[in-house]
């Protein structure tokens, strides 16, 4: 189907990066339909940012398929597109929801096994996101909220990204499939698996005993 060699010419990280640069495209059309959602001179910095992310997710459709090198640079102009986003606008929730953005991409970037690439694209997340809690906030207990929930939604899903990678490239093949099998509960699997593991009884049965009535 036409649909499905769209959809596949696309790995992981290309499709989490267009769908976390995706996002922030409609914000010139919110921006000019509510223009209370945009700070006070906010529109032309938001279209400079605009067709900066539009660059991006333009190559990143165009190009299909990133490489780690290609993704670091795309992902480092993603986050910090998606930081001057959020900076423009106006209302606390709203800058919060598109700065939540970053965290898709160092999460994407913890499948890679290049550990510059992870962490590089991790401490820009952190530092773009901090920086603009900290020049928006209201007040210093309200940044440090801030600051800690956005941490929290960086930092853990890479982290859990990243312990399962490992859990599962430190099983053996043989033990990384009897897991699969005891746990997928597919017959198809877990019967031939079953079978083989069964041992047979050490102890040989003998007949029981005839009754002399039996005679």
């Amino acid at each position: 189907m036409p649909t499905t060699r769209f959809l596949g010419r696309y790995d992981t990280r290309s499709g989490a990066t267009l769908i976390s640069t995706g996002g922030v495209l409609p914000m010139p059309l919110i921006g000019l339909a509510w223009p209370a959602v945009l700070r006070p001179g906010g529109l032309l910095p938001l279209l400079i940012v605009w067709a900066f992310i539009t660059v991006i997710f333009s190559y990143t459709a165009w190009r299909g398929y990133l490489s780690d090198r290609a993704f670091g640079i795309v992902g480092g102009c993603g986050i910090v597109g998606i930081c001057a986003t959020a900076m423009v606008l106006s209302g606390e929730m709203a800058r919060q929801a598109v700065l939540g953005l970053v965290a898709v991409i160092p999460t994407i970037a913890a499948i890679a096994v290049s550990a510059f690439l992870i962490w590089g694209l991790l401490g820009l997340a952190i530092g773009g996101s901090t920086s603009v809690i900290l020049a928006t906030a209201s007040s210093g207990p309200d940044a440090l909220v801030c600051v800690g929930a956005m941490l929290g939604t960086i930092v853990v899903p890479v982290f859990l990204v990243v312990a399962l990678r490992r859990s599962r490239t430190g099983a053996s093949p043989s033990n990384h499939c009897s897991s699969l099998c005891i746990r997928c509960c597919c017959p198809a699997q877990l019967l031939p698996w079953s079978r083989m593991s069964r041992s047979p009884d050490p102890t040989p049965k003998t007949p029981a005993p005839r009754s002399p009535a039996a005679f």
